[in-house]
């Protein structure tokens, strides 16, 4: 279920994307708190005021947007998948901005269970176009 989590080329089965699914959810939602503690303490000491919490929402959803969509993204990349697929990377952008990381990571998930697109070799290709 755990296996090859850093291979992002990796054509997983159903139980390998809950992994992956699961691994980078907590791993995202370590980083957003993270991101917000170390907001907070720099907002106590450089305005010598309370905390805003609006703005530390803010970047969790940052965090959550763009870390979807840079997940989402490297598997798209390393599996050599259609530029139509760029479309699912800009939709886990969004859902992980709007709706959390949540839902931004189920995108990666399910294009994570694509299987690899054959790489074209460009000499190949320039030969068979003459």
């Amino acid at each position: 279920m755990f296996s090859h989590l850093a291979d992002f080329g990796y054509q997983r089965s159903k139980k390998q994307a809950l992994g992956l699914y699961i691994t980078c959810t907590l791993g995202l939602l370590v980083l957003g708190g993270f991101v917000g503690f170390w907001a907070a303490i720099v907002q106590q000491v450089v305005a010598h005021s309370g905390v805003d919490y609006q703005q530390i929402q803010y970047l969790g959803e940052i965090v959550a947007g763009l870390g979807s969509a840079a997940l989402t993204y490297a598997i798209v990349a390393r599996k050599n998948l259609k530029a139509s697929y760029l479309l699912v990377v800009l939709l886990a952008g969004i859902a992980g901005g709007l709706a959390g990381v949540f839902v931004g990571v189920i995108f990666a998930a399910v294009v994570s269970t694509k299987a690899p697109a054959a790489r074209v070799d460009a000499m190949q290709m320039s030969e068979a176009l003459r």
